[in-house]
């Protein structure tokens, strides 16, 4: 009879780690999905107020901020330590950014529809040429791809 209290405590004890286990790794998970959500919150809110949260200063506060997650606290918080002020009052629509074009085929490809088609034979093989000099090989490759697929396209119409 002492063997079998000895073993039913000893399985409840296992059961009880294998509880306080699953526990855990639950708290962690849920403790990842927060983390998530705050960085998304903060990532909206630095946005609200005028600034990028991937770059440069926008992205430098978010990672030193840890108050309150609100425009109005972060903008206090930006001011009082940094001297920055938005102007963007929050609530107001943020202005559209020009996104910039990084791939090498969209530059060129927006040169030869801004320019004339004689003058864009020269413009197309001046943007290439700087593409080699100051880019990338990545870039350089997908340039000259681009201008072949453009000449091909053409020489098709």
């Amino acid at each position: 009879m002492e063997n079998e209290q000895n073993a039913t405590e000893q399985s409840g004890a296992k059961q009880l780690r294998d509880a306080l286990h699953r526990s855990e790794k639950k708290t962690k998970e849920l403790q990842a999905e927060l983390e998530i959500f705050k960085s998304e919150k903060m990532d909206n809110v630095i946005k609200e107020i005028g600034l990028d949260a991937t770059q440069g200063f926008g992205k430098a506060l978010s990672q030193v901020y840890e108050g309150k997650v609100d425009a109005e606290s972060i903008s206090e918080f930006a001011k009082t330590e940094y001297g920055y002020e938005s102007n963007v009052q929050a609530g107001e629509p943020q202005p559209a950014t020009t996104e910039v074009q990084s791939d090498a085929r969209a530059r060129v490809q927006a040169l030869e529809d801004s320019s004339s088609s004689t003058s864009a034979t020269v413009d197309v093989f001046d943007e290439l040429k700087n593409i080699q000099e100051n880019g990338s090989v990545r870039d350089s490759l997908r340039a000259k791809l681009g201008v072949i697929d453009q000449a091909k396209e053409n020489s098709k119409k």
